[in-house]
């Protein structure tokens, strides 16, 4: 994780270079959430911090800040005191000098009744604008600014003035040149001191003014099925991505490099900047996930917001088969109320097929309805019955008229019966189309779970064998192409799952053969690290989970022997250890709680006397090491404030030898 030290050194000197040179290049990004830095010793003055995501939005900011100042402007002078960058400006002045460099940048300043002048040249378009660089905390600026020679030149517009303070103590001003001073192809701009203070100017730019069109210039998902495709004009989109789908990734493209592009963060319940250099993860937490963002123009202000709602869609072929099965319903054979209750469900099923986007809770929902309408009809009163007639070929049906049904399903006496070409009524295993039922010796349609020949297997409500994931009394099950309800481990388009020995699916964490595994709420099987209740586990790529020590990605981790990740200080075997925020284990010199440690190359922490690097330290029994006079075994040693012992040498009116023992 970056250190909060970076703040004031790492990017002062990115946006020192990027400033300072006149450009930024593209592929620069000075927000990477994930940078680490090495281990430093006590002289190099190491610290700990935590990333903090408001100074990572600063971070992205001011880089994009300076981005659209280089854009924008065609006069860049910040080389003062070269000769050949300011003559070419046409320097004149008077008791003014090139001002010694902060932070690498070179200033110029003018004292008390002095002054100095640039000839910029302007462009001809509707507005330029004035941009100057300070250093400092004032609240107003340290010159007068004189156009043309007149001290009321910018007074007009200055009320309007737009000021950016950088994190390493710069500030700018960017002001409006009034229209009437751009009808020649060039102005003089003057520096005239307002006080004697001394300050210097950084920075001069002259350039257009910022786009105004903040709509995004691509925005794209790294899986699923995007409706419509991106069209600049269009800023509500749904993304389609399979049902077990834990994230997905978006890449969101400004209109221009320089704009930006926001993203609502639901935990800190505002819109946060993102670095828009990099697809940025977002996690799916239901079946329907909205997510909103905001494209801002080249300006920061003016803004577009974009909605888009990931669905993970869900399985039909359920519902399709029970809409095939409605479908072959014949509505005079029913009462006119059951026939109409499913005649409004099998409408709603068919939209639903039609739907891209419908979830599986929502075909589930449609499914369950359907079902229970088809289950719910009522045969219309027959005007006579028949009877069952048994030869050596089967059982037939007889009615009165001595006529018997035959290639048709009949209910009869409140059961389903299928009779084949020639009448016979079909028994066991049969297909009708590309869907198989099972009666029973009688001919009885079977529904619901039946167990044939030592397999279980689940038929619908109408009699129809289910095949592929069935959520079956708010439980999941699977059942192959043979429609064999499975148990055990599976492997399933490619991910695993687990099922108990009644065949429903496992979720969350399961001891399995003595080994603990992690299964998501769809049931996959999660390998790799995982964020689970407050804290890091890591299965390896047969799903165990990982306890003790573990090597992962060339580091040390550690886990308890409830498998989550161990940080900070840890005893283990009499040992102490120290891993930080991110599990890893520290080696080598570090500062902890305002203390220097010492952890050898195995991760152990030192105590007592220790030669590191030739010279001799101290650490004591908590590992602290230790600094000026201590009182060991006997004797007195002095420790610098580096916790190098000192030898041969006077510290103050005291002598220590080369042993590093005061001997007078």
């Amino acid at each position: 994780m970056r250190r909060k030290g970076f703040w004031k050194k790492g990017l002062v000197m990115i946006l020192a270079a990027a400033v300072w040179a006149g450009s930024l290049g593209p592929g620069v990004s000075v927000y990477a959430k994930g940078d680490a830095n090495p281990p430093r010793g006590p002289e190099e003055g190491g610290g700990e911090g935590d990333f903090e995501p408001e100074v990572g939005e600063m971070q992205i900011l001011e880089m994009k800040q300076v981005l659209r100042m280089n854009e924008v402007s065609h006069v860049r002078l910040t080389e003062f005191g070269s000769p050949e960058k300011e003559t070419f400006y046409n320097l004149q002045s008077e008791r003014s000098e090139a001002e010694l460099a902060i932070e690498g940048r070179p200033g110029r300043k003018a004292w008390e009744d002095g002054w100095f002048s640039y000839t910029l040249p302007v462009k001809a378009v509707d507005k330029n604008y004035l941009t100057t660089v300070y250093y400092g905390e004032e609240n107003q600026e340290p010159y007068n600014i004189l156009i043309n020679g007149d001290i009321e030149a910018l007074e007009e517009t200055m009320s309007d003035a737009e000021r950016t303070v950088y994190s390493d103590g710069f500030y700018s001003v960017r002001c409006e040149i009034p229209q009437k001073y751009l009808s020649a192809s060039s102005i003089t701009v003057k520096f005239v001191p307002k006080d004697n203070s001394g300050s210097a100017l950084y920075g001069l730019y002259l350039g257009i003014g910022y786009d105004k069109s903040p709509e995004l210039q691509d925005l794209s998902f790294d899986i699923g099925e995007v409706d419509p495709v991106f069209q600049a004009e269009n800023s509500v989109y749904t993304v389609r991505v399979p049902r077990n789908t834990d994230k997905i990734y978006m890449t969101a493209v400004p209109h221009k490099q320089d704009g930006l592009v926001k993203l609502y963060d639901t935990g800190l319940e505002r819109y946060a900047l993102v670095d828009d250099e990099k697809a940025v993860s977002l996690p799916l937490t239901g079946e329907k996930t909205e997510f909103r963002l905001k494209g801002s123009a080249e300006d920061h202000s003016t803004e577009r917001l974009y909605t888009v709602t990931v669905v993970k869609t869900g399985d039909k072929s359920q519902l399709e088969g029970l809409v095939q099965t409605a479908e072959r319903k014949v509505e005079k054979e029913y009462t006119k109320e059951t026939w109409s209750a499913m005649a409004g469900e099998l409408k709603a099923a068919r939209s639903l097929l039609s739907n891209k986007n419908a979830t599986q809770t929502e075909i589930n929902s449609q499914a369950e309805k359907l079902r229970r309408t088809i289950e719910n009809l009522k045969k219309a009163p027959a005007a006579d019955t028949g009877r069952w007639i048994t030869d050596s070929k089967g059982s037939w049906y007889r009615y009165p008229d001595g006529t018997y049904p035959k290639k048709a399903w009949k209910v009869i006496e409140g059961k389903w019966y299928y009779f084949d070409d020639s009448g016979y009524v079909k028994t066991g295993w049969f297909q009708q189309g590309k869907i198989w039922y099972y009666s029973n010796s009688k001919g009885v349609m079977q529904t619901n779970w039946q167990k044939v020949g030592g397999t279980w297997y689940y038929f619908n409500g109408s009699g129809a064998m289910v095949t592929g994931w069935q959520l079956i009394g708010g439980t999941w099950y699977y059942f192959n192409g043979s429609g064999a309800m499975l148990t055990n481990w599976q492997k399933i388009g490619g991910i695993w799952y687990y099922f108990n020995g009644s065949g429903a699916m496992a979720a969350g964490w399961q001891k399995i053969g003595g080994t603990w595994y992690y299964f998501n709420e769809s049931g996959a099987m999660k390998t790799g690290w995982q964020w689970i209740g407050g804290r890091w586990y890591y299965m390896n790529g047969s799903g165990a989970m990982l306890t003790g020590w573990q090597k992962l990605g060339g580091i040390w981790y550690y886990f308890s022997g409830s498998g989550s990740m161990e940080t900070g200080w840890q005893k283990i075997g009499n040992v102490w250890y120290y891993f930080n925020g991110s599990g890893a284990m520290l080696t080598g010199w570090q500062k902890l709680g305002g203390s220097w440690y010492y952890m050898n190359g195995s991760g152990a922490m030192l105590t007592g006397w220790q030669k590191l690097g030739g010279k001799w330290y101290f650490f004591n029994a908590s590992g602290a090491m230790q600094t000026g006079w201590i009182y060991l075994g006997g004797a007195w040693y002095y420790l610098y404030e580096s916790g190098q012992m000192a030898v041969n040498t006077w510290i103050g009116n005291s002598y220590v030898n080369a042993s590093g023992v005061w001997i007078k």
